[in-house]
């Protein structure tokens, strides 16, 4: 008789316990590190792949986005391409990039018979005071260059070159400083230039510098009217080899300022 009395009370119930059947189990709550790692795993295979895109597309400083619908050409009629023309673009769709690119101030010039470009080569030409200068366009197409400021015969002339339009024209500097004028991006169908702290667009006729006066010609022609003529063929290899030395062979360090 102990014995099952003491087995009952073994197994009596907890008179201070709630049934088992009333006993609710808390919802549990998501893990805040797991949704962390999920999100972390998820970010970045993304955040590398738009790394490695930005560095191995053709155009690695544009970005795309969609064009307004109905909107127009934002060029005016100032522009040295063919009537009707526009930069070739992708439909409905424009290349905006923002920048602050500073001109070339150092760049060096080469006589007629110190280069080696093709004949059919077209090139920028400019005069002041029956003294002529060739600029070539294939030199200028890097980002970084499409602004040269020069001193040309004691004209400061500031030369500008936009490889996406082809768009080419030369401003008088006057007494503003060349670091005023830079390389404002690109707003889709042309080149920015910024100027002070205000952009406008190359072929922009409000530009607020007076336009110097260009000729746009092969390499051959222009040296046949000019044999005197000095020409500017880029810093850097960014063109082809221009420079002539003896057999033709470039000459190192020809590209750069010493």
């Amino acid at each position: 008789m102990d014995n099952l009395a003491k087995s009952n009370t073994e197994i009596a119930p907890d008179a201070s316990s709630p049934p088992s059947s009333t006993v609710a189990t808390a919802p549990r709550k998501p893990n805040k590190i797991l949704r962390a790692l999920l999100l972390i795993l998820i970010m970045v295979p993304l955040l590398t792949g738009l790394i490695f895109y930005s560095f191995f597309t053709e155009d690695p400083w544009t970005f795309k986005v969609a064009r307004k619908p109905g909107s127009g050409s934002t060029l005016d009629n100032h522009t040295t391409m063919e009537d009707g023309d526009e930069p070739a673009l992708q439909a409905n769709i424009e290349l905006i990039m923002y920048s602050d690119e500073p001109g070339i101030k150092n760049g060096r010039f080469y006589s007629a018979d110190e280069v080696v470009i093709p004949a059919e080569t077209m090139i920028i030409g400019v005069e002041v005071d029956g003294q002529f200068r060739a600029y070539l366009p294939g030199g200028m197409n890097s980002m970084d260059q499409h602004i040269l400021h020069d001193d040309f015969n004691g004209q400061p002339i500031t030369m500008t070159y936009c490889d996406k339009s082809d768009c080419a024209r030369a401003f008088i500097r006057g007494d503003l400083d060349p670091d005023q004028i830079r390389m404002g991006g690109f707003n889709g169908k042309a080149m920015w230039l910024l100027i002070g702290e205000e952009r406008f667009i190359q072929q922009d006729s409000e530009t607020p510098l007076e336009e110097y006066p260009i000729t746009r010609m092969t390499w051959e022609s222009w040296k046949t009217r000019h044999p005197e003529t000095t020409i500017y063929v880029g810093i850097g290899l960014v063109y082809a080899q221009t420079l002539r030395d003896g057999d033709d062979q470039l000459p190192k360090g020809a590209f750069y300022e010493d």
